[in-house]
């Protein structure tokens, strides 16, 4: 596994492209992980545009909640309020001829994709802009000068540390499927057709019949008994849904107990932890603070099935801040894991 990327400087003129699939045929993708380098210099900040391999997806080399909530921070308190970044940020697009509305906004996240720019509420860039495609092939982080190079051994050590876990095999025919007008992730409601047998067993909370729910929880028991077994079962997903879904657990004080949405959280808690993937663990964190927080007791048995759910989901987070202490990093401060120094 490649543990350093490939870096590439560019600039904005060499991104003024009008969806997904242009960027695709820009040619910068490689057979090894590249950061694409766009600096802007009105403005004193690069975007940091990491790329995936070619016929690969970024699986478990992601933001993780200490880092986004940073960089959210950083853009919202420094970044927004700012006319006059504002200003400096849309000289760089006409020196670079790209009209406010086509920007590719995905490509200069979070700051172009946000809105309510300085005093006026501007609204946000690149509404026009098609980024469906992209999703795990490319992302960015648009950052101060002076933290690029800290972000990008950030994002080495994430390599490092999760090694095969890092990147999920992924042909690049995948692109024209999602980069459909008429994709949907949810396959139901998609209008471009695509295999994912095992969705509703790991993420659905709404089925078309009790038929379709039973099935769901006859397979959703298969995984965890295979896989508690100690069998080497894995989810039959569509590629986008291996990096982008996790096991749903959605339960409302209007839920009798038992029912099957509590019997599909307990069984989801359980998939969660026996599958133990690193990139679950931002939508695992807000489950677990969204399970703590709601008023779901009632002094019966599904008092015991919650401490039983916020059992395994505590022990999969235990697990994943010992395995990967790169998730608890924050680059902005300059806070990293002991491995990651040592």
């Amino acid at each position: 596994m490649a543990k350093s990327f490939e870096l590439i400087e560019i600039g904005m003129r060499d991104i003024a492209i009008a969806n997904a699939q242009e960027f695709f045929q820009l040619g910068y993708r490689r057979t090894v992980p590249v950061v694409l380098l766009c600096r802007l210099p009105t403005v004193k900040h690069t975007s940091a545009i990491r790329c995936a391999p070619v016929d690969h997806y970024f699986r478990a080399v992601t933001d993780y909640p200490v880092f986004s909530s940073s960089l959210y921070s950083h853009t919202s308190a420094h970044l927004i309020p700012s006319d006059s970044f504002y200003e400096g940020f849309l000289e760089e697009m006409r020196s670079a001829g790209v009209n406010k509305k086509a920007l590719p906004r995905a490509l200069f996240a979070p700051y172009a994709q946000w809105g309510a720019y300085g005093e006026r509420m501007r609204p946000a860039l690149g509404g026009e802009f098609a980024s469906a495609a992209l999703d795990g092939r490319a992302a960015s982080a648009f950052v101060p000068d002076e933290l690029v190079e800290r972000l990008i051994r950030h994002w080495e050590r994430q390599f490092e540390q999760f090694d095969f876990r890092a990147l999920q095999p992924a042909p690049e025919a995948l692109n024209d499927i999602v980069g459909n007008p008429r994709f949907d992730l949810v396959p139901g409601r998609s209008g471009v057709t695509y295999q994912s047998p095992d969705y509703e067993a790991f993420a659905a909370n709404t089925f078309a019949s009790e038929r379709a729910e039973e099935k769901a929880s006859i397979r959703l028991k298969q995984l965890v008994a295979e896989l508690e077994s100690g069998q080497p079962a894995a989810p039959e997903l569509f590629p986008l849904h291996r990096v982008k879904l996790v096991p749903s657990i959605f339960l409302k004080t209007s839920h009798p107990y038992p029912s099957p949405p509590w019997e599909r959280a307990q069984l989801r808690a359980r998939l969660i932890r026996s599958l133990g993937y690193v990139w679950h663990y931002p939508a695992v964190l807000g489950m677990f603070e969204d399970l703590k927080n709601k008023p779901l007791r009632a002094g019966d048995k599904r008092d015991l099935a919650l401490d039983q759910i916020l059992s395994d989901l505590g022990a999969y987070l235990a697990d994943m801040r010992r395995a990967y202490p790169v998730i608890e990093e924050d680059p902005f401060t300059s806070q990293e894991s002991p491995s990651a120094t040592s």
